[in-house]
């Protein structure tokens, strides 16, 4: 079998394992049989607890006793266990570059009801522990428009001055409109006053003399 990839040609051009992902090889006939393939779209899909499983579709059609035909595929699941890494066989006759050799017994059986070769392996690279990406503070509206009105003012402050300065204003007279900010405390006192004295009942109670 190959994780990620097809593997090599296998029994001849011939041979129904061409462009395979897991195979199988019969012990008495010598011939293959294609369990599933990785077209690309193959997905690991972690487990609740440590490890993972795939999918592999699209094996070879097979008969079963009843002559009633299926498309085999095969379920993999990878179960964590440190001490089952998978052994390099690179350079033994026989093998492709960069193979391994699944340490231990899997347990394989075999469901004909959907046609399913369920596999089961340690693997050591199935310990991993899953780290959650950090969350990306989103600003609100609000502090959106506060950012911008400071940046506003502040590009408003420096602008002016620079320019009175350079006008060859006064000292006092460098801050833009200057006049509106020395007036503007003596407005707001003006605009609460006038505010409060419209709440306030201005009638007045009188007696019809005698």
């Amino acid at each position: 079998m190959a994780l990620c990839k097809k593997l090599p040609d296998i029994g001849g051009s011939n041979s129904t394992c061409k462009n395979a992902s897991v195979c199988q090889k019969s012990e008495d006939s010598g011939t293959y049989t294609n369990l599933g393939t990785y077209d690309g779209r193959t997905q690991f899909v972690k487990l609740e607890a440590n490890g993972f499983w795939a999918l592999f579709p699209n094996g070879e059609t097979h008969k079963d006793k009843n002559n009633k035909t299926c498309q085999l595929k095969s379920y993999y699941v990878f179960v964590c266990d440190k001490d089952s890494p998978w052994i390099p066989v690179i350079g033994q006759p026989g093998q492709p570059a960069a193979a391994s050799s699944i340490p231990g017994t899997p347990i394989v059986t075999f469901d004909n009801t959907s046609c399913t070769y369920n596999v089961t392996v340690r693997y050591s690279g199935a310990c991993f522990t899953v780290t959650p990406a950090a969350q990306i503070a989103v600003l609100s509206a609000g502090s959106v428009i506060l950012i911008l009105v400071t940046v506003a003012f502040a590009t408003y402050c420096i602008a002016g001055v620079t320019y009175n300065y350079c006008t060859g204003a006064e000292q006092r007279n460098l801050v833009p409109h200057s006049e509106f900010w020395e007036e503007l405390p003596v407005n707001i006192r003006e605009g609460f006053r006038f505010t409060f004295s419209c709440c306030q009942s201005t009638s007045t109670k009188t007696y019809e003399q005698l």
